[in-house]
C-alpha cells in the first residue's frame, strides 16, 4: 500500500468514525483533506533528517502524528491520547494502513511523558506553547538537539510572549500552507528561566 493509498484509507475511516465519535470539529469535516491532512502533511518538511523518535501529545484523531507516520515510515512515533475512544480510532487507522511505526498510549501526557524517548514533539490544538514546554520538560532538559514542531493559530504571538516569561528558547516561524493566519513554530534549545 502506497502512502497516498494509506492516507485515502485514513480519510475514509475518519468519515466513517466521525458519525459516532466527535473526532474533529464537525464544521471541518467537509474540508478535512485540507484542514487536517494537508495541514499535518506540511510539517514533514521540518523534521530533521536524523530524527528517530517523535512524540505527539494530545493526538486526538491522529493529526498530525498519523499523517507524519505514514509519510515517514523510518521514524518511530509515540502518540499520547487520554480519550479511550480516540485511541481505538488511532489503533484502527494504524492497523488498517499497516503503519507499524506507531505506538499508542492511552494516558494523560503528565503520567507518561517521563517514560517516552523522543527527539521531537508535535502537538496540534492541544495547549498553549507555555503548557507544551512545561509538559515536555523531561524531553528537552539537557538535550540541545530536541525540537518541537507546532502548528499554531492566529494567537501564536501571544503564546510566544507568554512562554518567554518563563523559558528561553530558539524559535523559527514559518507560514502555514493551509491557513493564512497560522504559523508553524519550531522551538529548540529550551532553558527554564531562574
Amino acid at each position: 500500500m502506497q502512502p497516498e493509498d494509506k492516507l485515502n484509507h485514513y480519510y475514509d475511516l475518519l468519515l466513517k468514525w466521525q458519525k459516532t465519535i466527535n473526532l474533529v470539529s464537525p464544521s471541518t469535516i467537509k474540508d478535512a483533506k485540507k484542514r487536517h491532512f494537508d495541514d499535518s502533511r506540511q510539517l514533514s518538511q521540518y523534521i530533521p533528517q536524523e530524527t528517530k523518535n517523535i512524540c505527539d501529545i494530545g493526538s486526538g484523531a491522529g493529526f498530525p502524528a498519523l499523517v507524519l507516520a505514514i509519510l515517514n515510515p523510518q521514524i518511530q512515533f509515540n502518540l499520547i491520547e487520554s480519550d479511550t475512544r480516540k485511541c481505538a480510532f488511532l489503533r484502527t487507522v494504524s492497523r488498517e494502513t499497516l503503519c507499524d511505526n506507531v505506538t499508542i498510549h492511552n494516558d494523560r501526557v503528565e503520567n507518561i511523558i517521563d517514560n517516552i524517548k523522543a527527539d521531537m514533539v508535535t502537538a496540534r490544538a492541544l495547549a498553549s506553547l507555555e503548557m507544551l514546554i512545561n509538559y515536555t520538560e523531561s524531553l528537552w532538559n539537557n538535550n540541545s538537539d530536541f525540537k518541537m514542531v507546532l502548528p499554531k493559530g492566529q494567537n501564536y504571538l501571544d503564546e510566544i510572549s507568554q512562554a518567554k516569561t518563563k523559558f528561553c528558547f530558539d524559535l523559527a516561524q514559518h507560514d502555514s500552507e493551509t491557513d493564512a493566519n497560522a504559523k508553524i513554530l519550531i522551538v529548540g534549545n529550551v532553558i527554564k528561566k531562574p
